[in-house]
């Protein structure tokens, strides 16, 4: 596995070349993104009195009333979904990198909060933090997705996103063969008051992951990191005494669908492929197969 850096954009064939092949891309600092991550400082940093080299109780300590930290966490991540202009700055940084808006498809914008790996977490589609390795291909069903990651804040090899480069042509035991959407969103709807729910958010690995050549990926804030959706990976437990924040989004290109162009399927049982989670970047319209 290799890690390809860009200053300058690439095209849509280009990229998908190369994550297709199992390497990493970061196209480094991206003026789009260094004004998306000051406005997101200004909402994470709003009504505190310390930046964000908090843990969870820390800030539990600052927020107004009786607040916990995790609930402080939450209404930050809510905030910034509900925000269109969040989503409309990332999209930029897109087209920054060379992607072609209007053949690529995207979930929705997700600012992930990692706190401390001190900290207690909900079981909650809301913090992720503690995922186990996964593919992302896994649930979506999309074997031509790509994911773009990029923090708001420094990382280090405590805090960043790991890789399982062994795995690329090599299948792990998961639950994709009984893992259901509908379930998820019946088991989402009767949550609890905290958010969390009695049900996986996405299918489990189901075996023990061999760690020895396992790559820690460590990218600066204005830098974006893509990679095939099909890589395992997953975020490093947090260890570093900061809570960590970053963007994620999912993306895949009508070109690549139309080609069949994707990676190789090692483990995936399910065949069903969630279109309907995308829409469309020039105009946010769902595509119709």
């Amino acid at each position: 596995m290799q890690i390809h850096e860009y200053s300058t954009a690439i095209t849509d064939a280009e990229r998908s070349e190369i994550l297709f092949n199992g390497d990493l891309i970061v196209f480094k600092q991206l003026s789009v993104l260094s004004e998306l991550n000051s406005q997101v400082d200004a909402l994470v940093n709003e009504g505190l009195s310390a930046k964000y080299l908090v843990t969870s109780d820390q800030i539990s300590g600052q927020v107004t009333g009786r607040e916990s930290g995790n609930k402080y966490l939450q209404r930050i991540q809510q905030s910034f979904s509900e925000n269109p202009q969040f989503a409309r700055f990332f999209c930029l940084a897109l087209r920054q990198c060379g992607v072609e808006l209007n053949l690529s498809y995207a979930d929705k914008l997700f600012l992930r909060s990692v706190p401390p790996r001190e900290s207690e977490q909900p079981d909650s589609p809301m913090f992720r933090g503690s995922i186990k390795p996964h593919r992302d291909t896994w649930g979506s069903n999309i074997q031509q997705q790509i994911n773009w990651w990029s923090p708001v804040y420094p990382v280090t090899e405590q805090s960043a996103i790991v890789f399982y480069p062994d795995y690329w042509d090599r299948a792990v035991a998961n639950s994709t063969d009984r893992w259901s959407f509908e379930a998820f969103c019946t088991a989402r709807d009767q949550a609890g008051e905290d958010g969390s729910i009695d049900y996986p958010y996405a299918p489990q690995v189901l075996e023990p992951i061999e760690t020895t050549r396992e790559q820690i990926v460590v990218v600066e804030p204005g830098d974006l990191l893509c990679f095939s959706s099909a890589h395992l990976h997953a975020s490093v437990p947090n260890s570093s005494g900061q809570t960590r924040y970053s963007y994620e989004l999912r993306t895949f290109n009508l070109d690549d669908i139309a080609r069949t162009h994707m990676p190789i399927n090692v483990d995936n049982a399910a065949t069903e492929p969630h279109y309907n989670w995308f829409q469309r970047l020039s105009d946010q319209s769902r595509l119709a197969i």
